[in-house]
């Protein structure tokens, strides 16, 4: 036992960056450049940063496709113009259409700005080469981050003979920084989809987004500091048809105006407060149908701002603070920051009397995370409901419930990644003082994936703000997983996938097995972009049992095929047959996205399952988006769910009219077709208006 700890401290002790750091200067101009996506002669005069080399299909190797990144700036902005050269120009992918769309299955590029110097924590902004923008953020050194983050900058593009371009504008006033810093960690990659190419500048080659191995850009003198105030205030109208009884003769009609507002203080790199009142809870678009053979909730993205912003920071393998089960917010507040090695943050919110589910509780939570050997981190979390309201989780006589949790993050040497995390809950009132942890190891590389874990959580612990299941109490869980791929590059052939899951659950009280459940998967993908698999399950389940299920075999097989994002868009469909959960079922599944012009994308779902005792249900999801311009959209959505016997239609047109503001117009209506009459269930207008104010 002594030896083994030993050998874990040596290990962890030799968990130290491996690359050289890469440099680039950034030169001050004057005039600055145009952002056209279009470089003029001139506007860059500096030395770019290039010699990309290749993340997949083979690390470390430079890049067959180049890329040429240069760097300039004055006082109002950073500008960074990309040279993409491409010697398959008619191949390129660009299928997504509306911001912070995932951009890495398109031609993009992807510029990541540590701009505190922190190591820890960037911005990320990414721009496929029709010019559709992602941002967002990153923290715990690249663990966490998402889209949450929307900064006010600007790119645009443009296709040459030989390559593509783009060009960037981010404004100082638009990212917190040090403005006597001389220098700023960064990270540029590249997709490359004609030659299935993707390539990196800096870092190990082993973790892209990892802060702590980016480059450095030098050069930066004389820097303004970021606006310290911003507000936005928002306006809504909402008109409501709705029926006045269950038979849907007739209906009552509501007018709803409303307004909030948003603000933000930035104290630079120590200290960001944000305070929002009457935050709007508007989806803009409907949350996707979706068909679920089991109780299990369905998890559903939250789309807040104030929320958003504030994810990554409380992002651990259980998730504590599951913020859509927050519905009618009053007001709330927000501080985020780093002292040294240390970031935090905290958040308040206090809940309408009409929540549907905490009605007038006050829910708050802290977060720490330190950095430890410069890749790890070590962190704690406290969230804490309490209020006038009953709680609606599992212990509904409880009037406050507070989780404690803390947790580790640790690199290792080759590559070797591990997380930890206990929590304990406590209760006031019967119950829900209960505990639960997790630790997991995983290694992911360009071409393989493998994680192992184990994890346990107690009947009475309390996870009521959290997103977790009722059968997930009195369970201990074994995991692993795995996924190898093998480049091949012989005939039509280009490479081969394999992967694997294995999970087994025991029941606490009397160590009986619940569930028990392989999953395997192989795929072959052609130099056409085509691809074939085949996969299969097999096991028992007896999870549901809370719920009132008995225990079910699983066992099925199915066959996928299609091809893999091109020009034109992408197709995969699916078909598996077996039983689960009481029944055999045979299901066919087809996703297809089509770009018929530039500027127009289609989206198709549709999943057609047929149990051997029942009717075929389906479910179906058909999108329209058209960008009329860049900041101009809009977007139609059909729905349609036959084993609840809903069907939705939604029109949105949205606006970015200045930087940062934006205006949105949307229809939305839900129908009934249990009688076979159609009946309408709601129809909904909407408008919405925004305004960004700088200080």
């Amino acid at each position: 036992m002594k030896i083994g700890f030993v050998f874990v401290v040596v290990f962890y002790l030799c968990s130290i960056s491996l690359a050289a750091e890469e440099t680039v200067r950034a030169v001050r101009v004057n005039p600055a450049p145009v952002v056209d996506g279009v470089m003029t002669d001139g506007e860059y005069p500096c030395e770019p940063a290039t010699g990309f080399r290749q993340y997949r299909p083979s690390l470390g190797e430079p890049a067959v496709n180049d890329t040429e990144v240069y760097i300039v700036y004055d006082d109002d902005a950073f500008y960074v113009a990309w040279v993409c050269y491409e010697e398959n120009i008619d191949g390129l992918v660009g299928n997504a259409m509306v911001r912070d769309s995932f951009l890495n299955p398109d031609d993009c590029i992807d510029l990541m700005l540590d701009a505190n110097n922190d190591r820890q924590s960037a911005y990320d902004f990414m721009v496929n080469y029709r010019g559709v923008m992602y941002d967002g953020e990153i923290s715990r050194d690249g663990e966490a981050g998402g889209p949450g983050w929307d900064g006010v900058w600007e790119a645009k593009t443009s296709v040459g003979e030989d390559r593509w371009f783009c060009e960037m504008k981010i404004p100082w006033s638009s990212i917190v920084h040090e403005a006597n810093g001389g220098s700023m960690g960064i990270q540029l990659m590249r997709c490359e989809i004609p030659g299935h190419e993707d390539t990196y500048w800096a870092s190990d080659g082993r973790y892209l987004n990892r802060v702590s191995t980016f480059g450095t850009v030098t050069g930066f003198e004389g820097l303004p500091g970021p606006k310290r105030f911003t507000f936005i205030p928002y306006g809504t109208v909402r008109g409501d048809q709705l029926p006045t009884d269950e038979t849907y003769s007739t209906y009552k009609k509501e007018l709803t105006p409303d307004a909030g507002i948003d603000f933000g203080l930035r104290g630079g790199k120590p200290f960001h407060l944000n305070l929002t009142l009457n935050p709007d809870y508007a989806h803009i678009e409907a949350d996707p149908e979706e068909i679920v053979l089991n109780p299990e909730e369905i998890y559903l993205e939250e789309k807040r701002p104030f929320f958003t912003e504030a994810q990554s920071m409380f992002g651990t393998d259980f998730t504590l603070l599951y913020t859509r089960k927050l519905n009618e917010i009053l007001a709330g507040g927000r501080v985020t920051g780093t002292a040294g090695p240390v970031s935090y943050g905290g958040l308040d919110v206090q809940l309408e009397d009409d929540d549907p589910r905490f009605p007038g509780d006050n829910v708050a939570a802290a977060r720490v995370i330190t950095t430890v050997y410069e890749a790890s981190t070590v962190g704690g979390a406290i969230i804490n409901r309490e209020g006038a309201g009953p709680s609606l989780g599992v212990y509904d006589t409880a009037n406050r419930n507070t989780v404690a949790s803390a947790d580790a993050d640790l690199k290792f040497f080759g590559g070797w990644k591990s997380t930890g995390q206990f929590l304990k809950s406590f209760t006031d009132g019967a119950g829900g003082d209960g505990y639960a942890y997790d630790f997991r190891m995983y290694h992911p590389s360009p071409d393989s994936y493998f994680n192992v874990g184990y994890n346990e959580v107690r009947e009475d612990f309390n996870h009521e703000l959290g997103f977790m299941q009722l059968f997930e109490l009195n369970k201990r869980e074994v995991w692993c997983y795995g996924q190898k791929q093998f480049q091949v590059y012989k005939g039509p052939i280009r490479s081969l996938w394999a992967n694997g899951f294995y999970t087994h659950w025991w029941r606490i009280d009397n160590g009986e097995p619940i569930d028990h459940y392989v999953e395997p998967y192989f795929e072959v993908r052609f130099t056409n972009d085509m691809f074939a698999g085949v996969f299969g399950g097999y096991g028992y389940d007896e999870r549901f049992y809370a719920y009132g299920l008995p225990r079910y075999e699983t066992a099925y097989l199915g066959v996928s095929g299609g091809v893999k994002t091109v020009s034109w868009g992408s197709i995969d469909a699916r078909y598996w047959h077996g039983e689960m959960y009481g029944d055999v079922y045979n299901t066919y599944s087809a996703y297809v996205t089509l770009i018929p012009i530039s500027v127009l994308q289609v989206n198709t779902e549709l999943e057609v399952t047929d149990p051997a005792t029942d009717s075929p249900f389906t479910a179906v999801n058909f999108k329209l988006t058209h960008n009329i311009l860049q900041n101009l959209f809009w977007r139609a959505i059909v729905q349609s769910n036959t084993q609840d016997h809903t069907h939705l239609g939604s029109f949105l047109v949205g606006w970015e009219y200045l930087p940062g503001s934006r205006l949105y117009a949307a229809y939305e209506e839900r129908r009934d077709n249990t009688s076979g009459n159609m009946d309408v269930l709601d129809r909904r207008v909407f408008a919405k208006i925004s305004y960004l104010f700088s200080i």
